[in-house]
């Protein structure tokens, strides 16, 4: 079992940052089942900027 979690910046199509949609910070758990990794469960959460 392994839980993963990662940085995500939603882009445009000409790769710059996206300020519509801004960041998440998704967390996947994977599990080794007869040898290859699957996706258990997954949960996102989106970065909310605060105004300071």
């Amino acid at each position: 079992m392994a839980a993963v979690r990662v940085r995500q910046v939603y882009t445009s199509t000409n790769g710059q940052p996206s300020e519509d949609e801004g960041e998440g910070t998704p967390l996947f758990v994977m599990s080794k089942e007869e040898g290859q990794w699957r996706l258990a469960a997954c949960q996102s959460t989106g970065v909310i900027e605060s105004g300071e």
